[in-house]
């Protein structure tokens, strides 16, 4: 098997399990899955189900970064100018896609969370 292939095989895995991770998120709600981010247990079930469809967002557009990133290099397999910034794009997207999602997370408890008293 060629070089370009592999790396197409190894991307597609790590995208699988994250579209299974988002589907199980999406399908369950984030608890389990966000823990450390604070005490959900104050948060209605609607900002929940919210969380649990933005944290299931972010795993699809994470994995069709990295299933992108594997079908560009396995395309343009000679391509070296282009691979650092393909590489760079990855790297950047998912960095920023997760600090995005986190500070998502805490809004959404911070709205929802105390000091409301009711009012919307």
């Amino acid at each position: 098997m060629s070089d370009q292939v592999m790396l197409l095989l190894a991307s597609s895995f790590p995208a699988a399990v994250l579209l299974v991770l988002a589907y199980v998120i999406r399908l369950h709600g984030p608890q389990g899955f966000v823990h450390g981010i604070g005490d959900w247990s104050k948060v209605s079930e609607q900002t929940r189900r919210r969380a649990g469809r933005a944290t299931s967002n972010v795993l699809v557009e994470m994995a069709a970064l990295i299933l992108g990133h594997g079908v560009y290099a396995w395309l343009y397999p000679d391509d070296r100018a282009h691979a650092a910034l393909a590489r760079l794009v990855l790297s950047g997207g998912n960095g920023l896609l997760i600090v995005g999602l986190l500070l998502y997370l805490l809004h959404l408890q911070k709205i929802d969370g105390a000091g409301r008293h009711g009012r919307r």
